[in-house]
């Protein structure tokens, strides 16, 4: 710009013309007032190319910051897609395990079935048991009744003088004790009979319970193939609709 200025001046002492001698010149104040207005030109020169300068930098700054925002955009669209994919192994892993837990759920419910009627039979088999003892100690009991009634009638036949009318009159009792023993042996085998048939009913009932329980494994084994095979047709079809949308993501951070 200076070396402008200069050349300006030079041009312009060339054109202007040699004053006459005796006249007063002015050519100096017109040149003062060129060179002020050429310094005007130059300051305003000088701010223009200062604000061009500042322009420029403000312009290299705004690109940096554009840049920055798109290399954040980019990353942030990476981290959606793996994000994505991260919600999408956790919803299958969250499905696996409502599917397992069912599956146990039902495999508890029916062992714990199966206990209960376990240990409703050995109570019914030990209240048996003791049933069945004390009828046999009834019966043990009533034995030693007529084998001491047995060994008194021996003795009282044996002795010497035994009158005939005593005997007559023993007999009935004996018989009396006799039918009481059979009616008593005839009700405990009654009792023995419906505990038994008590029993044969409640491991009937078992047998139909491990039935049905064998049923409903089968029936959840199905069911868990079915589960496992509409999941994985459900993840098939998710991954075919997912694949034009991951391809447009590519295509615009492409």
């Amino acid at each position: 710009m200076i070396r402008l200025l200069i050349c300006k001046e030079k041009k312009q002492a060339l054109i202007s013309p040699k004053s006459p001698v005796g006249e007063k010149t002015s050519i100096p104040r017109k040149k003062d007032g060129i060179r002020d207005i050429w310094k005007k030109e130059i300051d305003l020169e000088y701010e223009y190319y200062l604000a061009a300068l500042r322009a420029h930098r403000d312009l290299r700054y705004l690109i940096e910051e554009r840049d920055g925002l798109i290399s954040k955009f980019e990353s942030a669209q990476i981290r959606n897609v793996e994000l994505r994919k991260d919600i999408r192994a956790l919803e299958r892993e969250l499905y696996t395990m409502c599917h397992k837990n069912a599956h146990n759920s039902c495999v508890i419910d029916g062992l714990q079935e199966i206990d209960e009627q376990v240990k409703q039979t050995q109570h019914f088999e030990a209240d048996l048991k003791h049933k069945l003892s004390l009828a046999e100690k009834e019966r043990s009991n009533c034995e030693e009744i007529m084998s001491l009634l047995q060994h008194e009638i021996e003795l009282l036949s044996n002795k010497n003088g035994v009158d005939a009318k005593l005997v007559d009159s023993l007999k009935p009792h004996t018989e009396r004790l006799k039918d009481m023993l059979d009616s008593k042996k005839l009700e405990n085998h009654q009792n023995a009979q419906e505990f038994k048939r008590e029993l044969q009913a409640l491991l009937e009932k078992g047998k139909e319970k491990n039935s049905e329980f064998e049923a409903l494994m089968q029936e959840s084994a199905v069911k868990s193939s079915w589960l496992e095979e509409i999941f994985l047709s459900i993840g098939d079809g998710r991954t075919q609709k997912n694949l034009p949308l991951e391809n447009k993501e590519e295509e615009s951070e492409k």
